[in-house]
């Protein structure tokens, strides 16, 4: 077999086998939050079942997900489990308004806390997208 038709196999092999098995649910959206880089990016999906996806990815197409369940209380989410990513250590997250500078405009993130509810880190922030904490149900 000579090398194109290798690296062709191996690249269909290598596709083929990164299908997920895992069921990601079809439940909407409660809170979704992003992270971008423009290098790479991030979010987490919070949903209406109680259920939650993390999902991390590059350009380069390397990605990561984990699914979990998650309780919620006014602006503070607790995750079944912490630590399944480097950057995310905590199972407490809280939702804050942070002003930026020199904008001055205001936004929501989705910050890490510790139990006390005091920043974790400040350079890890998931701007919100979708709120719907407080609609009529």
């Amino acid at each position: 077999m000579n090398k194109l038709a290798t690296i062709f196999v191996l690249v269909l092999l290598l596709l083929t086998s990164c299908k997920s098995t895992i069921k990601i649910s079809d439940s909407p959206d409660v809170v979704r939050a992003i992270y971008d880089t423009g290098y790479s990016d991030a979010y987490f999906s919070f949903k209406e079942d109680n259920t939650f996806e993390w999902f991390s990815g590059t350009a380069l197409g390397f990605s990561e997900s984990y699914q979990g369940k998650y309780l919620i209380h006014d602006s503070v989410i607790v995750l079944d489990k912490g630590g399944f990513y480097h950057a995310i250590k905590s199972t407490r997250l809280m939702i804050k308004t942070i002003e930026s500078k020199p904008s001055g405009s205001k936004n929501d993130y989705l910050i890490q806390v510790n139990e006390l509810n005091q920043p974790l880190d400040s350079s890890l922030s998931f701007m919100i997208i979708v709120d719907k904490r407080h609609a009529k149900q």
